[in-house]
């Protein structure tokens, strides 16, 4: 899975979430200010991913996301590793 592929189903999930159009979530989007992503929104958004991803994020990890593009970037590097059940078999 690339990045863009990423980019495009977390500009779904977040037009899915939030009051916005994919095309606005771009990459430089900051959460907050530019779409209005709250505590709670926040929340939604990162069960979405991690159904969609079969993936785990950390409060830390999550925390850490400003813009579009921190969001990408830690799914990415989270699909890109592999998982405790891949390892373990």
């Amino acid at each position: 899975m690339t990045k863009n592929d990423i980019l495009e189903d977390v500009q779904r999930i977040l037009a899915k979430v939030l009051p916005v159009q994919p095309e606005e979530c771009r990459l430089p989007a900051r959460l907050g200010e530019d779409l209005e992503c709250d505590s709670l929104d926040r929340f939604e958004i990162v069960l979405e991913l991690e159904m969609l991803f079969e993936i785990d994020l950390d409060d830390d990890c999550v925390e850490a996301w400003h813009t579009v593009r921190d969001m990408v970037d830690s799914v990415y590097r989270m699909t890109q590793s592999p998982s405790p059940a891949q390892v373990a078999s």
